[in-house]
């Protein structure tokens, strides 16, 4: 198995580069979640005694850019009430927390970014390329990976300091995994030779650099840039092949045909019809699961 350095401040630093070296980073040796805990910091209920970025100590208002990161999470969340298992140093949790600068209805954009940050991030540091399953995992070797979580929340009494949540949790080295997942679960190393003449895998590095890359997105307001939607189109595993899709309670067989410029899903039903899903489930085959 490859080593795993431990996630660190000064490997975050390494990976954010001098482009994003300002923005508050909260490190946690265990949190129930990194998202739950984002969304204290926004009601400033967060008890954990860490500063808040101030001299001073004092929450600033708005809050700024911060990067929450954990070895391990004992309340994991996923989409749609699930639970993702985070066991300590085997791991990557993170949360980018940022002002809101996209309309709400552009959060499935902001999830396909953050898929495309976290997989370039992932081949950058490893050499290794996940595939993405839209909207929101990537895979390896027919194995879930990475799951990622994005939420809009808004303090109590305001009507303007919105901010965006980005959760993103990798298994780097995760060897053993609870039953009944919906999902074949895998670790980005599953599979290399134990002869493989590779560096130790920084997490810390691995977590500065997604998000150095999906802020560099959001910065630039390239989420829908031509190169993403390509990059997300290229890696997807679900283009071409017969899926099952499930929204509002109807499921119902369908191809996959292509990805839309707002990261929909274009399907095309066993009856002939299109149509571009914007939310549900989508599986592919038995041996890729959902």
């Amino acid at each position: 198995m490859i080593p795993l350095i431990p996630l660190s401040h000064a490997g975050i630093a390494a990976g954010l580069t001098d482009a994003h070296a300002g923005i508050c980073v909260r490190l946690y040796d265990s949190i129930d979640s990194t998202n739950t805990e984002a969304r204290r910091l926004v009601s400033g209920a967060t008890p954990d005694g860490l500063p808040y970025g101030g001299s001073d100590g004092v929450r600033p208002s708005p809050l700024p850019i911060t990067l929450l990161a954990a070895r391990a999470q004992t309340a994991g969340r996923g989409r749609l009430g699930r639970s993702f298992y985070s066991p300590p140093d085997s791991g990557l949790y993170m949360t980018l927390l940022y002002p809101l600068t996209q309309p709400l209805s552009q959060a499935v954009a902001v999830t396909a970014g953050a898929a495309v940050a976290t997989l370039e991030a992932i081949r950058a540091v490893t050499g290794l390329v996940p595939s993405i399953k839209w909207v929101n995992d990537l895979y390896m070797d027919g194995k879930k990976i990475c799951g990622i979580l994005t939420e809009a929340v808004t303090p109590a009494g305001s009507e303007q300091s919105a901010y965006m949540l980005v959760g993103i949790g990798i298994n780097l080295t995760t060897a053993a995994f609870p039953e009944g997942l919906r999902a074949p679960a895998g670790s980005l190393t599953d599979n290399l030779s134990p002869s493989a003449a590779l560096p130790a895998l920084d997490a810390g590095r691995l977590c500065g650099q997604i998000a150095h890359r999906l802020l560099t997105l959001l910065e630039t307001d390239s989420l829908h840039s031509p190169e993403t939607l390509a990059a997300y189109r290229a890696h997807s595993i679900l283009l071409g092949q017969p899926v099952l899709c499930t929204r509002g309670g109807q499921t119902f067989p369908a191809l996959a045909m292509d990805i839309t410029p707002a990261f929909g899903l274009t399907v095309r039903r066993a009856d002939g019809r299109v149509e571009v899903l914007d939310s549900g489930e989508v599986s592919v085959s038995p041996d890729i699961g959902t």
